[in-house]
């Protein structure tokens, strides 16, 4: 059951859509410029970290792939301790 013509929706998706997408008006004050100064900085600090190393004897999943076609054929289910 319609309640609104169709044309009326969209007005009312229209109007509803202005209201979302309006603009917040810009700030000058020192404390909001020196804010998304700061954020910036911490941001540029973050990317530009190292990337931490993973704890333990870390294997990729390249290298096991590698390893695992050196073996014949099911042999290397047997060398790692899995069930016929």
């Amino acid at each position: 059951m319609r309640r609104y013509a169709a044309k009326d929706r969209a007005e009312i998706l229209a109007e509803h859509l202005e209201e979302q997408f309006t603009l917040h008006p810009a700030s000058d004050s020192h404390s909001i410029v020196r804010h998304h100064e700061e954020v910036e900085h911490r941001v540029r600090e973050f990317l530009s970290a190292p990337i931490p190393s993973l704890p333990g004897d870390y294997v990729s999943p390249t290298e096991t792939a590698r390893q695992s076609s050196a073996y014949p054929s099911g042999r290397h289910r047997d060398l790692m301790g899995f069930p016929p």
